[in-house]
């Protein structure tokens, strides 16, 4: 049972004692249609962010990649402004990256970062996983 699923639960739960005990003293609607009506706004509104942050947060696909190298980019002043990263698709090594390689056989990817927070964070010979999540245009 979802997350969901229980709260609609809890409400009809609580929906039915105040039927039959009447409201608490710090009932704050007016009559039961309001309540009913505010229930179906909050369960709306968490069906929603849940459908939402399934489309948005769930990888549909991740790459079990090693570094292969990192190669620092120094601006005319001679000050370190880029990391240039390149990985590629584990394939041997392991049993578990001998699965990896059964499924992703071969991937690379070379990226730059320019953020100086994020260098020496990837460093060569390290493995990382790597994960695709679609997205919308805006985002």
């Amino acid at each position: 049972m979802s997350d969901i699923e229980r709260r609609v639960e809890e409400l009809e739960r609580e929906s039915l004692m105040h039927r039959r005990l009447g409201p608490s003293p710090w009932y704050p609607y007016s009559s039961q249609a309001e309540k009913e009506e505010a229930d179906k706004k909050f369960v709306d509104s968490l069906v929603a962010k849940f459908k939402e942050g399934n489309k948005m947060n769930g990888a549909v696909l991740r790459l079990k990649c090693v570094v292969n190298s990192v190669k620092s980019v120094a601006d005319s002043d001679g000050n370190k402004s880029q990391e240039e990263l390149a990985l590629s698709a584990v394939y041997s090594g392991s049993e578990a990256n001998k699965q990896w390689s059964k499924y992703t056989p071969q991937a690379s990817l070379s990226m730059t970062i320019s953020n100086p927070t994020a260098f020496g964070k990837v460093l060569p010979g390290q493995f990382v996983f790597v994960d695709l999540t679609p997205t919308d245009k805006e985002s």
